[in-house]
């Protein structure tokens, strides 16, 4: 097992990897990243008694497995390889999820059919988090995550997949439509090596290839007393001895550790006291009984909701967040080099979903579809003609087609950036952006929720 890095040595990111991590996040759209840390358990006891050369046969086969996996279809991408720990990032929980399910699969069976790898077994942990200031990959809060996605790994035996309750929350709504296929289990919050707070740690398991084990290597943080219980139900009777009228009104106090901030019913910010640390936030308005909306963004088209209801007296709530992602298509087109013409195309078909209110779904089925074409001027080479192309369909119906032409020098180091709002109603925008810097244009088609439109 490789020991949990420390950032400040063993994880020194060079600028090409900081660079690798925010071409990665642009192209996904996102600032917010998840972290897969890995690594083989036992390697160095391998490695001591079979020989370097044994070992490094088996590092090679096992970062074919892995990098074959993280990277197909460009869904996650690795970032770094130490020793035999490989840290690799995704823009979606989900599928970071789902990868490492099937990392943990084909390694099974990588072992019972390659000789080299019998006995060689995989831990992974996942922690995701934003990564950016000022739309920039920042060293330090990058670091933090992966630092926190190291330490889960860590506790982790081998076969088995370790997730924050972040990884865990955003990824619940595809681990619920796969509950046939897969398990997960809640093992509790830990505490561990450098970080002052417990992480509560979830697991997941496919096929039950492993049976679900809590972390061995960590100090459980205990639960609430039983006499403390107690203790508040007999405070609760003594207050009900004041009279009824005391609990006709409402109190609300969200036992959510993490908690972000979120909004209600579509409007104003709900402050509660504390900070996200704190299992218990009381809220610090008053909020009407009756059932009501949720919601906080985990990204600018990603939206976290959750139903509640508030009775009279005290409310104790536990929010159930489900992730509803809005689709997006991005193709970026370089343009330094080949041959006279160049392009780049993409189309993406989605069902999404999104609340108009607490007690209407909308769902939607959009056709994304966009492509961009330079042409070199024969008479120089640094002039070209840049033809960014989009198509918009929302349930089957042609909302927008549209072509935009831009000349541009690839000396020219000034930004061309422009935004078309394609349509909008009372939740959601279309648009679409182009971009040019230097030798590269992008082109984006994004669903968006309406508080980030800016005209």
């Amino acid at each position: 097992m490789s020991p949990a890095p420390d950032l400040k040595s063993e994880l020194s990111l060079e600028e090409i990897d900081l660079i690798a991590i925010n071409e990665f996040r642009k192209l996904k759209n996102t600032s917010v990243l998840t972290i897969m840390f890995t690594d083989i358990k036992g390697f160095t006891k391998m490695t001591e008694t079979k020989g370097e050369e044994y070992s490094n046969v088996c590092r090679r086969k096992h970062d074919e497995i892995l990098v074959g996996i993280i990277e197909e279809n460009q869904s996650g991408k690795v970032i770094k390889h130490i020793g035999d720990a490989v840290m690799a990032i995704f823009a979606e929980p989900s599928m970071a999820v789902e990868r490492a399910l099937k990392i943990q699969k084909e390694m099974k069976i990588a072992e019972q059919t390659i000789d080299e790898l019998g006995g060689l077994t995989v831990r992974i942990g996942l922690h995701m988090g934003q990564v950016t200031t000022e739309d920039n990959v920042s060293l330090d809060v990058f670091g933090r995550h992966v630092n926190r996605a190291s330490r889960v790994e860590s506790l982790a035996d081998g076969g088995q997949v370790y997730l924050t309750y972040p990884v865990f929350d955003s990824a619940k709504g595809w681990l619920t439509s796969n509950e046939k296929e897969i398990e997960w289990y809640f093992h509790g919050a830990y505490f561990v090596k450098g970080i002052e707070h417990p992480i509560e740690i979830y697991e997941v398991i496919a096929e039950k290839l492993v049976k679900p084990k809590p972390p061995k290597k960590a100090k459980k943080k205990k639960a609430v007393p039983t006499w403390m219980i107690l203790l508040c139900l007999m405070a609760l009777c003594v207050l009900g001895s004041f009279g009824w009228s005391y609990f006709d009104r409402a109190t609300v106090t969200f036992t959510y550790k993490g908690l972000p901030i979120v909004k209600m019913d579509h409007g104003n910010e709900v402050p509660v006291d504390g900070d996200e640390k704190e299992s218990l936030r009381k809220v610090l308005i008053s909020m009407p009984q009756g059932k009501h909306l949720l919601h906080y963004d985990t990204r600018r088209n990603g939206r976290s909701y959750a139903e509640i209801e508030i009775k009279r007296g005290e409310n104790f709530i536990r929010p159930e967040f489900k992730y509803y992602g809005l689709p997006y298509l991005s193709k970026n087109l370089y343009m330094s080099s080949g041959g006279p013409r160049k392009e780049a195309k993409d189309e993406v078909k989605k069902s999404y979903k999104y609340y108009k209110n607490i007690n209407t779904i909308v769902e939607a089925e959009v056709f994304f579809k966009g492509s961009l074409v330079s042409i070199k001027d024969p008479n120089n080479e640094k002039q070209v003609k840049i033809t960014y192309s989009w198509e918009l369909q929302e349930n089957g119906v042609v909302i927008n087609k549209d072509t935009l032409e831009i000349n541009r020098d690839l000396n020219d180091r000034e930004e061309f950036k422009k935004k078309i709002v394609l349509k909008k109603n009372e939740r959601v925008y279309y648009y679409v952006e182009v971009t040019a810097r230097a030798s590269s244009a992008y082109l984006r088609i994004i669903a968006d929720y309406i508080e980030y439109l800016k005209e």
